[in-house]
């Protein structure tokens, strides 16, 4: 079996590439670059002989299509997800691939959930959103909701650290976009819009993390959950934190400024847009000299890499009011990112998950044993707890 790997080359692409790698059925990888090649044959070359480099871009329609007939599975890591997940999971569906990605953006979902008739008349296994939020918080919420014989409301909470100096602009771009604009929750039995960074709520997480700030954010699971997820559910949230907390801060307010608004105007004879330009500039070296990244750069030094995840669901079991508590703390945030992946990725190649049609994680009922064990491999841990109240 070949597998495509969009977006290879990258710190997540980089972790699911060597993990699909490791699975029996797979002969060959296709991991693409775009202007990081030397990364991608630095990759290839750790891996062997099963990994092949191919150069793409992915606005590149007609080469990506090509580079698709030739493979059996696609995997797209390539991000932003809210500009790239629809229109590269549409040239998938026309190269008649199953397809998996790790799109961590609610914008492109009414896009991607529109398709889900033609992926199921193709017989094709579409799997979006399999990173760690969402994608294991959605396994452990289906994993919570299905010890409760009634479900009220899922809460989902997870804080990482980012590594500011390496970020890009469609890392920074997401962010900003997840806390200054309009973000979902599901409320009332409906999804509805709040303000990006508002709930706040403190939380306090194992040293070095500590207590940290939490606020609403767009992140997928109140549009997908409720989607599989009925017993009744009326609420769901989604609330993230990036270490250190300043950075929060600072989206937030630049936010408040307009400072993410996707309207571009005119500069000189140019147009650019605020958004496109904080982006940019948030990961520029121009901003990485100033005394306020500098910092940040301490502060994210003296917490080091970290990924925390908290999945509460409540309702009723046995007539009483009971809940579901799933916490994973560690490794970090890349690693709880390509390990859901490429674990659910080898589910597909093995036909353990052969759903035909688009759709996320908790549709599936699937046991988390298998990607909280690798987890654990590396050095992250999970507890569960289920508490009548």
């Amino acid at each position: 079996m070949r597998v495509l790997v969009i977006g290879g080359s990258g710190v997540v692409g980089r972790g699911v590439v060597k993990g699909i790698a490791n699975a029996k059925e797979v002969s060959k990888v296709v991991l693409t670059a775009n202007n990081r090649i030397a990364k991608a044959k630095k990759i290839a070359d750790e891996i062997g002989a099963k990994a092949e480099v191919v150069q793409l871009n992915v606005e590149d329609r007609s080469n990506m299509l090509k580079l698709m007939k030739g493979v059996d599975l696609v995997l797209n890591m390539t991000g932003p997800a809210s500009k790239y997940a629809v229109p590269v999971l549409k040239t998938a569906l026309e190269a008649r691939k199953n397809y998996v990605d790790v799109n961590d953006d609610a914008e492109s979902l009414p896009g991607l959930f529109a398709l889900d008739d033609a992926a199921k008349k193709a017989g094709l296994t579409m799997l979006v959103c399999t990173g760690a939020s969402p994608g294991q918080s959605n396994l452990l919420a289906r994993h919570g909701a299905d010890k409760l014989d009634y479900v009220d409301e899922i809460n989902i909470t997870w804080a990482c650290g980012i590594n500011i100096a390496l970020d890009t602009p469609a890392n920074w771009g997401h962010r900003l976009n997840m806390y200054a604009q309009r973000v979902p929750m599901f409320e009332d039995g409906k999804v509805v819009d709040v303000e990006g960074g508002s709930g706040a709520q403190e939380i306090s997480w194992p040293s070095p993390v500590g207590r940290l700030v939490h606020r609403y954010c767009g992140h997928s699971e109140p549009i997908t959950i409720p989607r599989y997820i009925k017993k009744g559910l009326k609420r769901v949230s989604c609330r993230g934190a990036v270490t250190p907390g300043d950075i929060n801060e600072l989206f937030i307010y630049l936010g408040s400024l307009g400072l993410a608004s996707p309207k571009a105007f005119k500069v000189g004879d140019n147009e650019i847009s605020p958004f496109e330009f904080m982006s940019h500039y948030i990961s520029s070296s121009i901003f990485q000299k100033t005394d306020f990244c500098k910092r940040l750069l301490e502060l994210e030094k003296s917490i080091g890499p970290n990924f925390e995840l908290n999945v509460e669901v409540s309702g009723k079991r046995n007539e009483k009011p009971t809940k579901v508590v799933c916490t994973q703390i560690g490794p970090d945030r890349n690693s709880a990112t390509y390990i859901p992946t490429w674990v659910m990725a080898h589910m597909v190649i093995s036909g353990e998950i052969n759903k035909k049609g688009v759709f996320s994680p908790e549709a599936l009922g699937l046991d988390p044993s298998p990607i909280i064990n690798e987890i654990e491999k590396e050095g992250g841990t999970y507890k569960e707890e289920i508490i009548q109240i």
